[in-house]
């Protein structure tokens, strides 16, 4: 990673569209940047090579939602497991969201980041301490050679204490006197009152001067301040936002995140523990907009996230086989609009180049002399024509209108369809042949020609809708 990175300051976004635009691509481009900056590739091919590595790597997680999901699954709950004698237990078990925030190094607001559980510190006079716990705004100390007159072996040392012996250029030499001569007791009346302290406070400072010592020390090395983590959410609005994310939806938004302001934490319901999020905690969604779940989505996380538009792009397409792919998208999706608005739209991914080269490859149609259009028509006829055929509900005569002059492609789905409404009631020795086999480039009777002059093949460019 560049040590002057530059990334995007994202904290909350979702992309959403209609199905095949790209949204997951420009997830995995954004994520990619928002944890190597400037450093980042700028081709596909290596993006999505620094993205899987990321994710094996445990920076970017990225789960796809299901309407099944719920707390349980996404926060914490309990799972059943096993004790040392083999009987069986329930056990609380963090959930795929609350693993991503624990990947951030911290459940806590502010100095929490500095510390883990189990860790050591010692302190310059000698003294040292095993982290036991972190939690809420606090750390829990261990202590190590306990002594006799000492009344527990463990320290509770509050975030808040830190924050203020740093803010009030208070030092750890400052917090350990020693004696009690007058000196000494001036000198910790005057620290105490920088510190709004009572005096008494100052003579059990052992645990705070371990921490102030250790969280100067990691700040000044740089250490201590984990790197981005990245939650790529895919069909981020299939699961219901309130079984899901139950308390935490109140400190999703930006602001609310620890370190800012108007910070917040809440209490977790099964292990009662103090959570925030942290600063380095980045969610990115997708979503597809023809949803239906949408407007439950919606109330819930408008006023959470950033939401951008990704929609059609026709101008990605290429022209290939001698059809002019990139004109019918666009007519398609000029007449979808008009129609059914922007979110019933068609993407344009499996009409690219790379997808119909693939079908070649797939079909072995790379050394077929009309391969390229043998792709072209397999995919019209597997995923156009019965996608048309499902955003309009069934109605032939809108998906012939929104064909246009490539409204012949109907003829393929009618075919379809008699077959069908046959197979019903027929032998099938008296099942009539497939009409529509001519424009099948898996059966023998693949007729390039009639393709050919149904897709307009070597046609000019086509017109507008008419108004």
């Amino acid at each position: 990673m560049a040590s002057d990175r530059s990334a995007p300051q994202v904290s909350n976004v979702i992309f959403e569209g209609p199905a095949g635009t790209g949204k997951t691509t420009k997830a995995k481009e954004v994520a990619v940047r928002i944890i190597e900056g400037d450093a980042a590739p700028t081709d596909l091919a290596g993006i999505s090579e620094r993205y899987r590595h990321l994710v094996q790597e445990g920076r970017i997680i990225a789960p796809t939602l299901h309407p099944t999901y719920a707390y349980a699954d996404w926060i914490e709950g309990f799972r059943p497991g096993t004790d040392s004698g083999g009987n069986l237990i329930w056990k609380i078990k963090p959930g795929i969201f609350l693993e991503a925030v624990r990947a951030c190094g911290t459940l806590t607001p502010g100095l929490a980041r500095h510390f883990k559980r189990g860790e050591v510190i010692v302190s310059s006079t000698g003294a040292s301490f095993t982290v036991d716990q972190v939690e809420g705004s606090r750390v829990i100390l261990k202590r190590h050679d306990q002594r006799k007159n000492q009344r527990s072996d463990r320290d509770e040392v509050a975030f808040s204490d830190v924050q203020n012996c740093i803010e009030q250029s208070v030092g750890p030499q400052e917090l350990s006197y020693s004696g009690a001569t007058e000196e000494t007791r001036e000198k910790r009346a005057n620290v105490a009152a920088r510190l709004g302290w009572s005096t008494p406070k100052m003579t059990s400072t052992g645990g705070l001067r371990a921490v102030l010592e250790s969280v100067l020390a990691k700040q000044t090395s740089g250490s201590g301040e984990p790197g981005p983590i990245v939650l790529v959410v895919d069909e981020i609005n299939r699961a219901d936002p309130g079984r899901l994310w139950g308390e935490l939806i109140t400190i999703l938004e930006p602001s609310k995140r620890a370190g800012q302001p108007e910070w917040q934490e809440v209490q977790l319901q099964y292990s009662r523990e103090r959570l925030s999020l942290p600063a380095n905690l980045h969610i990115i969604g997708t979503m597809n907009s023809a949803d239906r779940s949408i407007a439950q989505f919606d109330v819930a996380y408008r006023r959470r996230f950033d939401f951008i538009w990704v929609g059609p792009e026709e101008s990605r397409i290429e022209m290939l086989g001698g059809v002019d792919l990139q004109a019918l998208l666009r007519r398609v999706n000029q007449y979808i609009r008009r129609q059914l608005g922007k979110n019933r739209q068609i993407g344009h991914s499996e009409l690219m180049a790379h997808k119909l080269a693939a079908r070649r490859e797939e079909h072995a149609w790379t050394i077929q002399p009309d391969g390229e259009l043998r792709a072209v028509a397999y995919t019209l006829r597997a995923w156009l024509l019965p996608l048309l055929r499902d955003v309009f509900g069934g109605d032939l005569h809108k998906v012939r209108s929104a064909l246009g002059k490539w409204g012949g492609l109907v003829e393929v789905i009618e075919d379809d369809l008699e077959e069908e409404a046959d197979s019903l009631w027929a032998d099938e020795a008296e099942l009539l042949d497939d009409t529509g086999a001519w424009w099948d480039p898996l059966t023998t009777d693949w007729d390039a020609e009639r393709v050919k002059a149904t897709l307009h093949v070597g046609a000019g460019p086509a017109g507008a809708i008419a108004a």
